[in-house]
């Protein structure tokens, strides 16, 4: 008996409990099915409840479809559509009001059936994402458009990201019969206005604000309204788009007098017709009510530029961006060869400015330039290229030199009583001018020349004249040596190479005369810089010859000694009874012969010719046929004092 009653008295403690367990859940609430959750975990059946009993976090659970929902002053709650559908019904009226603080995201859907706009804000409203839009088959149609807008801001309103669709006006950020205005921030989005017949995509008679954003649609994609509000738009950034022809993608509206507003677009790109800056029978005049410093558009935006900005046509599109304020040249003066070129690089500042340069020559005879600044000299002269952007230009004056030749004829009229040394053809000089101007080049770029070509002393002086200014001249030189002046193991190479020549037709070889042929650098101050040892290729040198060594039976040729090392090299006999031979460097030659007779011996080689005249024997200096490779009376080289600035590009 003790165990039974043991046993009731334990069912009935337990079912109390459970009483008071079921007793503390709200007797509205189905926590099965319910559509609504808090952060708090506890759920909800409808907004109103959880508004003003939860913890302010509301998270959607479900696809939700219920009368209005109103945020009330003093209240601020986050709604999180959690990415699921919720539907406003209310007719001739907005499906969500604002007037304490709503924050609202989680990539859902908040749409409306009925007339009237989806949100009416005017206390703070944060929308982070999202799509909202009207369910345009449950609207009533009034005035060509299924709503007048889906969204108006009377408070202060900022929107990340989302997608906003109406076929009335998407944002209106007033409400012109009670004079309240808006603060609106677009920072994204996509903005789309579904009938050419809405007033506006985006319609702001407050205080505007666009960063970011994708806006079509409407009559007027932007749209400022002047009530009697502050009226005043302000676009950093976005992309509006008007696809109608005779609509605007931006424009400004006086429906009152004293509109003076200034609106301010300083980014953004905008497609269609930009230009309706007055619309509206109290449009004032006399004044510019918008101010572009920034953005790219589809016509020419002058008339509404902000002082020192500049509107450049683009690959068919205008931007707007700083004016110029200066331009500067890579060189203030030139020198330039016949035939070279220069590219001048024009420095403009503001490093932001779409000011195009434009290139202009003083005398295009002399040089010329092109649309990037490339110079062309034509002719020997001066002329001076400019520069200009906007108000600014600068100059740099091009004197342009010739290359010349003064190459005496050699009179073959009149009997030669000496060996006579020339250049006779037009390839080498261009060969020394070219190996020359490469030398140069490569020493003011700061690379070594091979001591077989120039010595690194010569190269010093070299860089020193350009750097001073002076112009370099190089002079082909040739003296005549008598076999005194040669070192006797030079001698006795060149006797080498003549012994191994020598055969049993000819007699012995017969050296008419030693020759020093040499290319010399001088500055334009007459100081020898040194001596070039080597071309980058062979020229061609011409002797004329006594008359007593023309007869036939005769074979001549040529001992190079250079470095030490002797070579044989071959001559030509051209028509007019002159010699020629190629060779690339420069030192001590022998102009040799031998006769076309049988010999038994090679050791008796005569040392000099028995009736050549050498100019009465002394080492005369004798100025090759091209004399000097000289600005006025030869071949010149001119080269700036500029290190890297010597490069003709």
């Amino acid at each position: 008996m003790r165990g039974i009653k043991t046993n009731r008295f334990i069912g009935i403690i337990v079912a109390g409990a459970l009483t008071l367990v079921m007793s503390s859940i709200p007797s509205h609430v189905n926590a099965a099915n319910s559509p609504i959750l808090d952060s708090n975990g506890k759920t909800f059946s409808t907004l109103d409840d959880a508004i003003q009993n939860g913890s302010g976090h509301i998270i959607l659970q479900e696809n939700l479809t219920q009368q209005q929902m109103v945020v009330e002053k003093g209240k601020t709650i986050q709604l999180d559509l959690n990415g699921k559908k919720l539907t406003l019904q209310k007719d001739n009226g907005p499906g969500l009001t604002v007037q304490g603080s709503l924050e609202i995201k989680g990539n859902g859907t908040l749409t409306k059936e009925g007339y009237g706009y989806l949100i009416d804000n005017s206390g703070t409203l944060n929308i982070v994402n999202g799509t909202y839009t009207d369910d345009i088959n449950n609207e009533k149609e009034q005035n060509g458009t299924k709503n007048s807008a889906l969204i108006r801001n009377l408070g202060t309103m900022t929107i990340h990201d989302g997608t906003f669709t109406d076929s009335g006006i998407v944002i209106k950020n007033d409400d012109s019969s009670a004079q309240v205005y808006g603060n609106l921030t677009i920072k994204g989005g996509t903005y789309h206005c579904t009938s050419d017949k809405s007033f506006a995509n985006i319609q702001n008679s407050g205080v505007a604000t666009i960063e970011d954003g994708t806006f079509d649609g409407g009559n007027y994609t932007i749209l400022t309204r002047f009530w009697k509000g502050p009226a005043k738009t302000t676009i950093t950034g976005g992309h509006f788009k008007q696809s109608l022809k005779d609509n605007y993608v931006f424009a400004n509206y006086f429906d009152t007098q004293g509109g003076t507003t200034v609106n301010h677009i300083s980014g953004g790109t905008f497609e269609g017709n930009f230009g309706a800056d007055k619309i509206g029978e109290n449009s004032p005049t006399g004044q510019v009510n918008t101010i572009i410093s920034g953005g790219q558009f589809d016509n020419d935006v002058n008339t509404f530029l902000e002082q020192g900005y500049s509107c450049v046509k683009v690959n068919n599109v205008y931007k707007v961006a700083k004016s110029a304020t200066g331009i500067t040249l890579s060189e203030a003066k030139k020198t330039l060869l016949v035939g070279s070129e220069l590219a001048l690089k024009a420095t403009v500042t503001p490093s932001t400015t779409l000011d195009q340069v434009t290139w202009s020559s003083s005398d295009s005879k002399i040089a010329t330039v092109n649309a990037n600044g490339v110079i062309t000299a034509v002719k020997e002269g001066t002329a001076i290229i400019t520069a200009k952007v906007g108000s600014f230009s600068a100059n740099c004056k091009v004197t342009v030199q010739a290359i010349k030749a003064d190459i005496p004829n050699v009179d073959l009229s009149k009997p030669d009583t000496t060996v006579k040394v020339g250049i006779s053809d037009n390839n080498s000089q261009t060969t020394i001018i070219n190996t020359v101007n490469d030398i140069v080049k490569d020493i003011l770029n700061g690379q070594q020349v091979a001591e077989n070509i120039l010595s690194h002393e010569t190269a010093y002086k070299v860089e020193k004249a350009i750097l001073d200014n002076q112009t370099i001249t190089v002079k082909a030189k040739s003296q005549i040596l008598q076999e005194s002046a040669i070192k006797q193991e030079e001698l006795q190479k060149i006797k080498d190479v003549l012994k191994v020549s020598n055969g049993t037709t000819q007699t012995s070889p017969k050296i008419v005369q030693y020759i020093d042929l040499s290319m010399m650098l001088i500055a334009n101050n007459n100081e020898e810089l040194g001596s070039l040892y080597q071309l980058n290729k062979p020229i061609t040198y011409t002797l004329t010859l006594p008359s007593n060594l023309k007869a036939e039976g005769k074979t001549f040729y040529v001992i190079r000694l250079h470095d030490g090392k002797a070579d044989k090299l071959a001559t030509t006999l051209n028509s007019d009874g002159t010699l020629s031979f190629s060779t690339d460097r420069f030192s001590t030659y022998a102009l040799v012969y031998e006769e076309n007779v049988e010999i038994n011996s090679t050791d008796n080689l005569e040392k000099n010719p028995t009736n050549v005249k050498t100019s009465d024997e002394n080492q005369t200096i004798l100025w090759i046929s091209i004399a000097s490779l000289a600005l006025v009376s030869g071949i010149v080289l001119i080269l700036d004092k500029k290190r890297k600035d010597l490069l003709n590009k």
